[in-house]
């Protein structure tokens, strides 16, 4: 019994230990609101850090058991007739759909890498800004990070890394 005790009291002022240093260095740099895209990817990177102490913690946020997947594979190309990467007015459909059932969060697992046609896009930025939920994600591979074009960062909801 005494050495249960001694395991959880030293395993729990651990957690205690680095739970409040990350808050310090978190709050460190979040009291910088510097614009630079160096401090806005050490932002993405300890946000994603206290999300992997939450879990490692065993701190977890109450998930609904009704979740939508919207998926892009092979059949989606012929169903639509069309090939990947589809016009963004298709994404924006999409959304439309979605948002008919009033969705708590959409997260958009796709990389949007520039700007298309200008109907497109302001298609897909309409629906954005109307949901006022969307997730949109960075990608990182092989130390290159692809970025969510400026207009549709600006209208999301907020952003994270993958």
């Amino acid at each position: 019994m005494r050495l249960k005790l001694k395991i959880f009291f030293n395993n729990s002022f651990l957690s205690l230990k680095l739970f409040l240093i990350s808050i310090f260095v978190v709050s460190f740099f979040w009291t910088l609101k510097v614009k630079n895209d160096d401090f806005f990817l050490l932002s993405l990177l300890f946000k994603d850090l206290s999300h992997k102490f939450a879990y490692l913690t065993n701190v977890r946020p109450k998930i609904g058991n009704e979740v939508v997947l919207i998926l892009v594979d092979a059949k989606t190309d012929t169903e639509l007739n069309m090939r990947f990467p589809f016009p963004r007015r298709v994404f924006a459909k999409c959304l439309e759909k979605v948002l008919v059932h009033k969705p708590k969060l959409i997260a958009l697992d796709l990389t949007f890498v520039g700007e298309t046609e200008k109907d497109d896009d302001m298609a897909l930025l309409n629906q954005i800004k109307k949901s006022e939920l969307v997730l949109f994600t960075y990608i990182q591979e092989n130390l290159t990070l692809f970025q969510v074009p400026k207009m549709f960062k600006e209208a999301a909801d907020n952003i994270g890394i993958i």
